[in-house]
């Protein structure tokens, strides 16, 4: 039994690498694709054949050898191969759609959630979408390629048991099992997994940034991250890793929702800066205040320390992930990024040990909450299609 376990392990590693490779490489040949993941041409051959059956791959066009043999088939993936739903759920929103093979979002939703929601009313919004898509008659041609459900919730979670356990501000979200609750109301596989890590897993499926290794830096009502390393995700022993928001940047510092002191959040976040910026007027959202928040005023030095903070949280993580790429994510990100990235930028390129062998580069993701939607989905494509 253990060597059988071991041989299937092995089986998904292979999958697994091939699915990326082609993902990132595509259209390939399989010559390009051996040389690209090293694996032995019986393995490539086995995996390759097993993705076609399976209709997740399709062959498109050919490329000329280079010599006198034939020409190559190339690979990519089949769009239609497989779709899935995601769902990512944010401090102020849930985000849902459907998403083929490729990380194309087919169809998106993006509802607020209100602060007083219940974790169950919630769950009924993720069920009531989801039956639509399943039950509906708009994509009744294809639901029997719709294969899982993605869910990324704030953390921290239970991954082995599906559960969402007590994030800061959820106080209602005590040990919620959200993944048997929405397998026994849909009937489909769920998977779920933190919020943040999902959208770093939508920022690689989506491949916008041409690189395997990436910190992703969620900034929004919470701070949270991502960590992509050589095409896997890091979660750590718990699956709770890369908690951006709890780096310690200020020594004995205000009172984080987490139970300690002078984190990030507490400091960089919405929530936190429109209670420094109530001391000098009322302010409804964060675009509010940066409208307000003209260079020389209180209110941009509130912004331009935020900016301060965030950038000296990144370096610490650069100093201890030894990671070259940050990209900056989230549905707000894009009202800080002229505020923050330069901040950011300067910090980086001065501060970090590692500045000194190679300089790391910030970037921000274009897909907003879409990033959610596409890392829960392509997390079911991950876990569900691997090794079956």
């Amino acid at each position: 039994m253990e060597h059988e376990s071991s041989q299937r392990q092995l089986k998904r590693i292979n999958e697994s690498i091939v699915l990326h490779a082609i993902r990132q490489k595509a259209p390939i040949s399989r010559a390009a694709l051996a040389s690209y993941t090293g694996l032995s041409p019986q393995t490539l051959t086995n995996v390759v054949r097993r993705f076609l059956v399976d209709g997740f791959l399709v062959e498109s066009g050919t490329e000329e050898s280079g010599g006198r043999g034939r020409s190559r088939v190339r690979l990519e993936l089949y769009a239609d191969g497989a779709y899935a739903i995601g769902f990512c759920m944010e401090r102020d929103s849930l985000s849902m759609g459907l998403v083929d093979l490729k990380g194309r979002v087919l169809d998106y939703k993006c509802e607020s959630i209100e602060v007083m929601e219940s974790p169950q009313q919630t769950m009924k919004r993720m069920t009531a979408y989801a039956s639509s898509i399943l039950q509906g008659d708009g994509y009744a041609p294809i639901r029997s390629r719709i294969i899982g459900i993605g869910v990324g919730t704030p953390g921290p979670i239970d991954y082995d048991k599906g559960e969402v356990v007590s994030p800061p501000n959820y106080e209602a979200w005590a040990r919620i099992p959200i993944r048997s609750f929405l397998h026994e109301e849909l009937g489909c596989p769920v998977v779920i997994d933190n919020s943040s890590t999902v959208a770093a897993i939508g920022e690689h499926w989506a491949g916008r940034w041409g690189t395997d290794s990436f910190l992703y830096c969620y900034w929004g009502m919470g701070i949270g991250g991502g960590l992509i390393a050589a095409d896997k995700v890091y979660r750590g022993q718990s699956g709770n890793a890369i908690e951006l928001g709890h780096i310690v940047v200020e020594s004995r510092g205000r009172a984080c929702q987490c139970g300690g002191q002078g984190c990030l959040e507490a400091y960089a976040s919405i929530p936190a800066l429109l209670r420094e910026a109530s001391a000098y007027g009322e302010f409804r959202d964060f675009g509010q205040l940066l409208k307000a928040a003209e260079p020389g005023t209180v209110l941009r030095e509130i912004l331009d320390r935020a900016a301060e903070y965030m950038a000296q949280a990144m370096v610490t993580a650069i100093n201890l992930l030894d990671v070259d790429f940050i990209v900056l994510g989230g549905d707000h990100v894009h009202l800080a990024a002229e505020i923050f990235l330069p901040v950011m930028k300067r910090r980086i390129a001065e501060q970090p040990l590692r500045a000194k062998v190679a300089a790391a580069r910030v970037g921000v993701s274009s897909l907003k909450q879409e990033a959610g939607v596409i890392g829960a989905a392509s997390l079911v494509f991950h876990e569900l299609l691997l090794g079956q």
